[in-house]
């Protein structure tokens, strides 16, 4: 029988019993996390068309937000981000509401909103 020269190097032994075992657990566990990562990138990849679909569903609603609870910048243009309104039910604030609610909520579509907005700056004057 052969023998190698090189340190540790020795002739190739099949793995016993428990390295079998324990290369076949590997193995396993391996599948498990390819099939997990798998998962998360399918629910990644759903997830956009899923959040197009939910704002198609909504619909801005202008004069109905309190305090600090607007959604987005005002049509007046005094402010560019979600919770900066100084006022409640003022027609340049808008909230997102499910499409078809705005009118019920006694809300504004943004042309409504717009002519709105002269007559509510000349109140605030006089």
């Amino acid at each position: 029988m052969l023998r190698h020269k090189a340190v540790g190097c020795g002739p190739h032994k099949p793995p016993d019993f428990f390295e079998s075992q324990i290369l076949e657990s590997l193995m396993k566990t391996n599948v498990l996390i390819a099939s997990a990562l798998a998962s998360v990138c399918a629910l990644g990849l759903l997830s956009p068309a899923s959040a197009a679909e939910e704002k198609a569903a909504k619909e801005k609603c202008y004069g109905i937000s309190k305090a600090g609870q607007n959604d987005c910048a005002n049509l007046s243009g005094s402010h560019s981000c979600a919770g900066q309104a100084t006022a409640a039910m003022t027609p340049d604030e808008w909230k997102y509401v499910p499409k078809g609610s705005c009118k019920s909520l006694k809300g504004l579509s943004a042309a409504e909103a717009k002519a709105a907005m002269p007559a509510a700056a000349a109140a605030k004057k006089s």
